[in-house]
């Protein structure tokens, strides 16, 4: 009974296998012509043979274990009075083996080796060969054109979440249209922030900040002040405050440092170019790393840069 079933099993599964991978296969690819239909049928021949000898083997051993019983000689050790039997090398099961490896290693080193043709690889290179072009073309745009870039460009890939005004739509995400909120500042002070322009910089909690005017750690009274003096244009009350924390990195106009800071009065190119490319966590969440994607071109960072530095202006 056993058997049979095993056997009915193993039939049906290569069936219906079989059915959507061959007439099916060669409607929706047209690939039943040429190398790739002998490849094909090589295959398709190489899975047969492993299906029925599965199931060959299964049924000849799920008859031996139901009929048969244990029989020979034991071996000299034993574990913990458990015996082994000295069973001899299973001829078969060693055929069967290495014919299934050459098959393995014919069909990836032959029939579809990784360096071989490819869709996806054609795709790639032909997407990397504009690219080279697009950058050459536009390698000395000038701000108008960047600006205009820049806007199809955002509408197409920061729209979705920032708004096609790039208000941030009602706080889903920040408000493009000005550099910093008392929030945003907020969060940053507390928390730190990743977006420094040197890699592995990045600018320290509220436990790394330190008055020099006081000589003390930022107070809650302070950050709460100078968050609101950043937020309103360098305006109102805690210009102090910066002075003795923030104007060591930021500067004492807070237009930034090379290397050091970003700068926090106004959007550059440098700073959007950087949030775009690595991302950014903030106090509505996790902006994604464009970068790691791969979705734009150095020209395309530096034209959507550009567009949204004119928003503020």
């Amino acid at each position: 009974m056993m058997n049979k079933v095993i056997i009915s099993a193993g039939l049906l599964i290569a069936t219906v296998i079989i059915m959507f991978t061959t007439p099916v296969g060669d409607l929706m690819f047209q690939s039943n012509s040429g190398a790739d239909s002998e490849i094909n049928m090589l295959g398709g021949i190489g899975f047969l043979a492993i299906m029925l000898i599965t199931v060959y083997v299964m049924s000849v051993y799920t008859k031996k274990i139901q009929e048969e019983k244990s029989e020979g000689k034991l071996a000299d050790e034993s574990w913990d009075g458990i015996g082994e039997y000295k069973n001899p090398f299973p001829i078969g099961w060693g055929v069967v083996q290495v014919i299934t490896i050459a098959w393995g290693m014919w069909y990836w080193l032959v029939a579809y080796p990784p360096q071989s043709f490819s869709q996806v690889g054609q795709f790639n290179q032909e997407v990397s060969e504009f690219k080279g072009k697009f950058e050459a073309k536009w390698a000395d745009a000038d701000e108008s054109t960047l600006t205009a870039m820049g806007e199809s460009i955002f509408l197409a890939n920061c729209a979705q979440c920032h708004g096609n005004l790039a208000d941030g739509m009602d706080g889903r995400a920040a408000d493009l249209t000005k550099r910093l909120d008392e929030v945003a500042v907020k969060h940053a002070i507390l928390n730190g922030s990743n977006t420094g322009l040197v890699e592995g910089v990045p600018m320290p909690d509220r436990n790394g900040l330190f008055n020099m005017n006081t000589g003390m750690p930022i107070s809650d009274a302070e950050i709460n002040e100078v968050s609101a003096y950043v937020a309103n244009g360098f305006t109102g009350a805690g210009a102090e405050t910066f002075a003795g924390v923030c104007s060591a990195c930021h500067g004492a106009e807070g237009n930034g440092m090379a290397y050091v800071a970003p700068n926090i009065r106004a959007f550059d190119v440098a700073i959007v170019t950087h949030i775009a490319k690595n991302g950014k966590k903030g106090a509505i969440g996790q902006m994604p790393a464009f970068d790691k994607a791969g979705v734009l071109t150095d020209v395309q960072y530096k034209a959507v840069a550009t567009y949204i530095t004119s928003l503020g202006k």
